[in-house]
Parts: structure tokens; C-alpha cells; sequence
């Protein structure tokens, strides 16, 4: 069974799943009730504007100020998060699952770039939840592009496909 198919059969189990939009659902509440503004990026933005794709991991987009105030708030409340390397705090969901460790699900954050706003998101429903700000398909490119040129080059494809797919007005 190829590597695709396998990370889909996870999202058929319903019980996996359903925790995962659960906390979803109470890490938009929390965001809300801590005034921390947000905007969602990455794959679940990807996939409001063009071809679904299944992912294991929610971005979000937050001030630089705001980054400082979530990794407080966790550490006030116990919550276990890291600092990844590319200077995301990663709260990772833990589940009873075996698959976990193969396909760990979690939330991510990152400060907004420099030049780069979090206004003028547009509301999307995800999960329920509606008007969820998620990034539009112009900062998305931006996104990818500042992506590429720190080396992660597989976001040149996801640039690539918002402009083909004439989804992002880059002469904006």
C-alpha cells in the first residue's frame, strides 16, 4: 500500500479524526478567549482554495508579539509544546493510536514574516468552526516563495499550482 493511501486510511478512522477536529475546535475558542489574533496557512489553506490534500498538521500564522503570549499561556497551563527548527512552536496531539508516531498529528505556529500581514483573511469554515481566518491565496504565495528561498523547496509547487491554477493574483 503506497505512503499516500496509508495516511488516508488513517483519516477514515473516525474516532482519530474526530479528536483531531475536537481540539481543533477548542484551540480556535482558546485563540479567541487570549485575544490572539490568527490566520490559518499550509496545507488546510491550500485546500480551502484548491485540490484538497490530506495532512497530519494545521498552521497557523500569529504576530510576533502573540507567539510570546501562546508559549506563555501553555506554559502556564501545562501544556507541552516545542521550538522546532524552522522556529515553529508545535503542539503535538497525543492520541492512543500506533500510528501516531508515523503520522503524528499536530498544530504549528509561526510568527508572521516581516512584510507580511495577518489583515484581510478571508472566513472559511473548517471543521465546523466558522469564520476561521485563512490567509488568502496572495499571502500563501508569498509564503511559499519566502519558504523557497530558506531552502524548503517543495513549496515552489504549491506557489507554482495557486498561480497555474490562476487562484492568486501575483501582479497585486
Amino acid at each position: 500500500m503506497s505512503e499516500s493511501i496509508e495516511l488516508l486510511r488513517l483519516f477514515e478512522s473516525d474516532s482519530r479524526m474526530n479528536k483531531f477536529q475536537d481540539l481543533f475546535k477548542q484551540l480556535i475558542c482558546f485563540l479567541s478567549e487570549e485575544n490572539i489574533e490568527y490566520v490559518i496557512i499550509g496545507t488546510v489553506a491550500y485546500s480551502e482554495y484548491a485540490p484538497p490534500r490530506a495532512t497530519t498538521n494545521i498552521n497557523f500564522m500569529i504576530s510576533e508579539n502573540d507567539c510570546c503570549k501562546l508559549e506563555s499561556v501553555l506554559k502556564e497551563n501545562n501544556i507541552d509544546f516545542i521550538w522546532n527548527v524552522y522556529q515553529q512552536l508545535i503542539i503535538a496531539v497525543k492520541d492512543d493510536s500506533h500510528d501516531t508516531k508515523k503520522y503524528p498529528l499536530a498544530f504549528s505556529f509561526q510568527s508572521a514574516h516581516k512584510g507580511i500581514t495577518l489583515s484581510q483573511p478571508i472566513p472559511k469554515e473548517i471543521f465546523g468552526v466558522a469564520d476561521v481566518p485563512v490567509a488568502s491565496p496572495e499571502i500563501l504565495v508569498a509564503l511559499w516563495c519566502l519558504a523557497v528561498s530558506n531552502g524548503y523547496s517543495k513549496s515552489y509547487y504549491d506557489a507554482q499550482m495557486m498561480i497555474k491554477l490562476k487562484l492568486a493574483d501575483v501582479d497585486r
